[in-house]
């Protein structure tokens, strides 16, 4: 009895023993389980962490290269582009002022020029009268100059001579424009004709001719009454006078 309580007893304790193996192997595969279960995740988390890091490398990478991109861009292109439409506005201000400054320029010029030009003419107008007058000075002092000698050959009885010089003062008289001397010129020939004769009369316009301006005395009278009315001075005395040499000429 007692060794089969005994042998029921080792057969309790064999089981218990095997069944504490199988509890131990069991706890093993549920600790290596478990264990594994933990590899797994830390594995998973290390793999997702692994692709985190990558998707941010990436993303860096990624970023960095836009931003090189953006920097070459902004540092180089940018600045070319700017240079340039800088250099055209540029042109296109220093043209517009050329165009400005030139045209101004010969505005200006133009202006001068025709103010230079007004400027000479007016002093070429005024040198002209200037000369004119002084032409005319000089013709009247020759004017002079005749009258006189025909006073100095009236007085040395020289009749002829002193109406060549009357008719000459006369003629230049006209000529510079000094016509309210002319009529006592010609009462100074009217009076040398009270001492000619006839043929001192048909000699005179050949002595015109030959010492005066080749003029016979009708032409003198002719070039004196040009441009004249007929209710002037002179033309009256003319007149007279031709009329007092037609009438030596006959001896009348």
């Amino acid at each position: 009895m007692w060794v089969l309580i005994h042998i029921k007893n080792m057969k309790q304790d064999s089981t218990i023993d095997i069944l504490n193996q199988k509890n131990k192997i069991l706890t093993q595969a549920i600790d290596s389980l478990q264990i594994q279960n933990q590899l797994d995740k830390l594995i998973y988390k290390i793999e997702n962490q692994n692709t985190i890091i990558s998707e941010v490398n990436s993303f860096y990478d990624s970023a960095w290269l836009k931003l090189i991109f953006v920097i070459t861009l902004l540092g180089i292109i940018v600045p070319i582009v700017v240079q340039y439409f800088q250099r055209k506005d540029l042109k296109e201000l220093t043209d517009g002022i050329k165009d400005k400054f030139d045209s101004k320029l010969n505005n200006l010029k133009e202006t001068n020029d025709l103010k230079v030009d007004l400027l000479i003419q007016k002093y070429e107008d005024r040198i002209e009268r200037l000369e004119n007058k002084n032409e005319k000075a000089l013709v009247e002092l020759d004017a002079n100059t005749y009258y006189l000698q025909g006073r100095a050959l009236f007085i040395e009885k020289n009749f002829m001579g002193s109406i060549g010089s009357s008719l000459k003062s006369a003629l230049l008289l006209k000529q510079c424009d000094r016509t309210d001397r002319i009529v006592p010129i010609l009462n100074n020939v009217l009076r040398a004709f009270k001492h000619l004769n006839q043929a001192n009369f048909n000699k005179l316009d050949g002595y015109l001719k030959n010492n005066s301006e080749n003029k016979t005395f009708e032409e003198t009278l002719n070039e004196l009454e040009k441009n004249l009315n007929s209710e002037s001075m002179i033309y009256m005395k003319a007149n007279e006078l031709r009329t007092i040499f037609n009438k030596g000429k006959n001896g009348v």
